[in-house]
């Protein structure tokens, strides 16, 4: 089974059984044999798809979305701080690969070594993974509760609408103020709205496949720019713990200037993508789903 509905399918079952399934692969990449950093990872992708399908279904879920995704949200505060000091090291990595000055990518891997030195250990990463794996079944049980849904496109198609909008007024604020904060809200805005897009893959494969392409271009473009900015902020908070000022301060700069050019390409494609009004967009994806459901 595939992060994807089946228009072809009750999408009361669909929804259900989408659920269940990101259940069990958390659990499965929670016990796997893998490295626990590679796990949290795992983990933390699953949590975000599902929060996404969980936006789809807002409207209908009422009250029980507020569980489900507070349930969801402290799961990935869970592991959130084993994961941000590795997307630290992987900053700094990218930068790296995009700075030509041999002495400047020499500062860049002294400060690597310091962040690599400050992340979380892994007997900490085990416990929280231990402790995420006890509480799963609470989030299976819950399915049970779930209100009736029902089997109309309107079921996902006015979350859709309101998510889709939700995106467009953020790419509206990061173009008028690009402050860390918009653009940060931009960034989990897309997110939603590229998950959203592989579960409607089925609704036109040839298009909505590439559409997907497209917009995780930005979602990892929005990404690579939150954590430069949290790399900015935590070099800043505890400078002397992370090098000299000469590697320090070429961090800086090669930070500002990735940053500036990831925020040009993102609102280069973000425009694309939120061309459509939400109403236009929702539309015709209802259009092709009645068409792939037929």
């Amino acid at each position: 089974m595939a992060f994807e509905f089946n228009p072809k399918r009750p999408l009361s079952l669909e929804i259900h059984h989408l659920m269940a399934f990101q259940i069990g692969r958390i659990e499965a990449h929670l016990q796997s044999s893998d490295g626990a950093e590679k796990r949290i990872h795992d983990v933390r992708k699953r949590i975000k798809e599902t929060r996404a399908l969980l936006r789809l279904v807002q409207p209908v879920l009422d009250s029980q979305f507020r569980i489900e995704n507070a349930w969801y949200r402290d799961a990935a505060r869970e592991l959130s701080a084993a994961r941000d000091a590795a997307a630290l090291v992987e900053a700094i990595d990218k930068l790296r690969k995009h700075t030509s000055d041999r002495a400047a990518r020499r500062k860049l891997r002294q400060v690597r070594s310091a962040l690599q030195k400050s992340a979380v250990d892994g007997v900490a990463m085990e416990t929280r993974i231990r402790k995420l794996l006890e509480r799963l079944p609470d989030a299976r049980s819950r399915l049970a509760d779930w209100p009736p849904l029902p089997d109309r496109f309107s079921t996902i198609g006015k979350g859709l609408q309101r998510c889709f909008r939700d995106g467009r007024r953020a790419l509206e604020s990061a173009t008028g103020d690009p402050a860390p904060e918009t653009f940060h809200e931009l960034r989990k805005r897309v997110k939603d709205h590229w998950y959203h897009a592989q579960l409607l893959r089925r609704n036109w494969p040839e298009f909505m496949t590439r559409y997907a392409e497209v917009v995780e271009e930005l979602s990892d473009a929005l990404g690579d720019h939150h954590d430069l900015i949290v790399l900015r902020q935590t070099l800043t908070d505890e400078p002397l713990a992370y090098g000299d000022e000469a590697s320090l301060q070429t961090t800086f700069a090669a930070i500002e200037r990735r940053r500036q050019q990831l925020e040009k390409k993102s609102i280069s494609i973000a425009e694309h993508v939120y061309a459509e009004n939400p109403g236009e967009w929702t539309a015709r994806i209802r259009a092709w789903w009645r068409m792939a459901a037929s």
